[in-house]
C-alpha cells in the first residue's frame, strides 16, 4: 500500500470529493468501491461490484441500491445479513429504503419501534390511508402538534388539515420560519396548488441598476399552466430580469400564450422552435440569445417565490468567487398536498434551480448536454468538479414551489422514475456521464460539454434519450 495514495484519498472522501477518488483508484484497493459507487448514484455499478468484505457500508450500499433497482429479492437478503451482523444500525436503512421500497421500511419501522419518526407517519398516509395516519399521529403527539415544527409542519397539514385555506396558512408560517415572505391564492376558494399562487407583497422590489438576469423558460404542451409561472417571475423583487420562453414546438396553445405574455410584459420574449427537442436543448438554444449577465433557468409548471431571484443573485454580488448559486424547492400535489418521492422531507434540492456567471461558465464548461431528459444534474455535478464545491452556493431555502402533477417528464411512465424502481434509461445515463466524469478526472482534462450546432456526444446516451441530428441542425441553421 502507496501511503502517500492512502492519505490522499482518505483527505478526498472526507471532502466528499468522490470523482476525484474514483479518478485515483477504481480497483477497490483502497476504498470500499460498493460505497462510493452508491453515493454517486451509480446503483447498478454498486449492487454489480464483488467484495470480499461484508462490512456495514458495503451491505448498507448495496441495500439501497438494490431497492433502486427494484430487486426486493435481494433487498431482503441483505437485510437478513444486516440483522444478524448489524442489528442495533438496522433502523439506519429506513429512510433509504422509503423512496422505492415503503412497504420494507414501514416493516423496519415496526420492528424497530422508531414511531416517533415523521417518515413513520408519512409511510402510514401512503400505505394506511389518512384516517389511519391520523389517529396514530394524535396518539403519538396526545393533540398537542408536538411534531409541528420545520418540515412537519407540512406533513402534518397532509394528514391533519382538509382546508386548503388552513394549508396556506400552515405553508406560510413555514416560508416565514426562513424569513421568505407570504404567498396568497389567487382563487382562495380553490386548492392549494402550484396553478393557483400568487405573490402577496406589491410596492417591494430591488433597484434596476443591479445586473441583468436571464431567465430560460422551455415550455411544452403547458397552456393551463404557463401564465401563473411566468407571472411569478415577473413579480420577482429583482427587477432587472429578461424572461426567454421557449416554446418546443407544442401541439396546444403553448404558443399562443407565450405571445399575449410578451404583449403584456415587456420583460418576456418568446422563442418558437420548429421540432421538439426537449429543455435542455431549448434551454441551450435560448442561452445564445440571452443578454444578461447571469443565467439561470425555470420550469414551465413551477412557482418561483417572490424573493427567488434577490436571494440567489446576491451572494454572487457579494463574492466574486462564487461561480453559482441554487436553491431548494417544495413540490404540491394537485389536491393540495405536499409531496417528495422519498416521503419525508419534503424541502429538496431543486435541479433546474442554478444560477449562474453566464460568461464564465459557457466559457469553462459549457450548458447542458442536448439530451431529451435528465440533464439537469450532470450540468450541477459538472460545475461542482471543475469549480470545486465552495464556488458554488448551495441555499438551504424554499424558493421554488414545483408541480407534482401526472405526465410530466418527472411522473411520465416513458421519462420519469418508476414507484418500485429508477428510471432505467435516466440511471443509464447517470452511470454514463458520472463515468465520463471520473475518466476526464483522471486523464487531467476538463470536462467540457459541446453545445448548439458544435453538439458532439461525450459519451454513450440511450437511444430513448438522443435527439435526432436531423432536428438539431434544423433548429440551429
Amino acid at each position: 500500500m502507496n501511503p502517500i495514495i492512502f492519505l490522499k484519498i482518505k483527505l478526498l472522501l472526507k471532502q466528499s470529493r468522490l470523482i476525484e477518488v474514483c479518478a485515483i483508484d477504481d480497483s477497490d484497493y483502497y476504498l470500499n468501491l460498493a460505497w462510493v459507487y452508491y453515493r454517486l448514484g451509480m446503483y447498478e455499478a454498486a449492487f454489480a461490484i464483488q467484495v470480499q468484505n461484508n462490512n456495514f457500508e458495503t451491505l448498507f450500499a448495496k441495500t439501497v441500491s438494490a431497492s433502486y433497482l427494484g430487486k426486493r429479492d435481494s433487498v431482503l437478503d441483505f437485510l437478513s445479513i444486516i440483522q444478524k451482523k448489524y442489528p442495533k444500525r438496522i433502523a439506519l436503512l429506513i429512510p433509504y429504503l422509503a423512496t422505492y421500497y415503503p412497504e420494507c421500511a414501514y416493516d423496519l419501522i415496526h420492528k424497530t419501534q422508531s414511531y416517533q419518526s415523521p417518515l413513520y407517519f408519512s409511510l402510514c398516509l401512503l400505505l394506511e390511508g389518512k384516517a389511519f395516519a391520523r389517529k396514530k399521529y394524535d396518539e403519538a403527539t396526545n393533540k398537542s402538534k408536538l411534531l409541528y415544527d420545520n418540515d412537519e409542519r407540512l406533513l402534518y397539514a397532509n394528514i391533519c388539515v382538509d382546508g386548503q385555506n388552513e394549508k396556506l396558512v400552515i405553508l406560510n408560517d413555514y416560508l416565514n420560519s426562513f424569513e421568505l415572505s407570504s404567498i396568497a391564492l389567487q382563487q382562495p376558494s380553490g386548492n392549494l396548488t402550484v396553478n393557483n399562487l400568487k405573490s402577496n407583497c406589491t410596492g417591494i422590489s430591488d433597484a434596476l441598476n443591479k445586473p441583468l438576469v436571464s431567465i430560460l423558460v422551455p415550455a411544452y404542451n403547458v397552456e393551463r399552466l404557463l401564465r401563473t409561472s411566468i407571472e411569478s417571475l415577473v413579480n420577482q423583487y429583482y427587477k432587472n430580469l429578461e424572461i426567454l420562453i421557449i416554446d418546443d414546438a407544442s401541439t396546444d396553445n403553448t404558443a399562443t400564450v407565450i405571445r399575449d405574455l410578451e404583449k403584456q410584459y415587456s420583460q418576456v420574449r418568446g422563442i418558437f422552435l420548429s421540432s421538439n427537442v426537449g429543455p435542455f436543448v431549448a434551454k441551450n438554444y435560448a442561452a445564445q440569445q440571452a443578454l444578461g449577465e447571469y443565467l439561470t433557468t425555470h420550469d414551465a409548471d413551477d412557482w418561483a417565490h417572490p424573493e427567488r431571484i434577490s436571494r440567489q443573485v446576491q451572494p454572487l454580488l457579494d463574492d466574486k468567487k462564487l461561480i453559482a448559486t441554487t436553491c431548494q424547492w417544495i413540490r404540491l400535489g394537485e389536491t393540495g398536498d405536499f409531496y417528495a418521492k422519498q416521503h419525508f422531507p419534503f424541502k429538496r434540492f431543486n435541479p433546474s434551480s442554478p444560477l449562474f456567471r453566464k460568461k464564465q461558465v459557457i466559457q469553462d464548461v459549457g450548458l447542458w448536454d442536448s439530451v431529451r431528459i435528465a440533464a439537469d444534474t450532470e450540468f450541477i455535478e459538472r460545475l461542482r468538479l471543475v469549480y470545486g464545491k465552495k464556488c458554488i452556493a448551495y441555499l438551504k431555502l424554499p424558493l421554488v414551489l414545483g408541480a407534482h402533477r401526472t405526465n410530466s417528464l418527472m411522473t411520465s411512465v416513458d421519462t420519469g422514475n418508476l414507484a418500485t424502481h429508477i428510471s432505467p434509461i435516466r440511471l443509464s445515463y447517470w452511470q454514463a456521464w458520472r463515468n465520463w466524469h471520473i475518466q476526464q478526472t483522471k486523464l487531467g482534462i476538463t470536462p467540457y460539454m459541446p453545445w448548439g450546432a458544435d453538439y458532439q456526444s461525450q459519451f454513450e446516451i440511450p437511444c430513448a434519450m438522443q435527439n435526432e441530428q436531423l432536428k438539431l441542425s434544423k433548429i440551429y441553421d
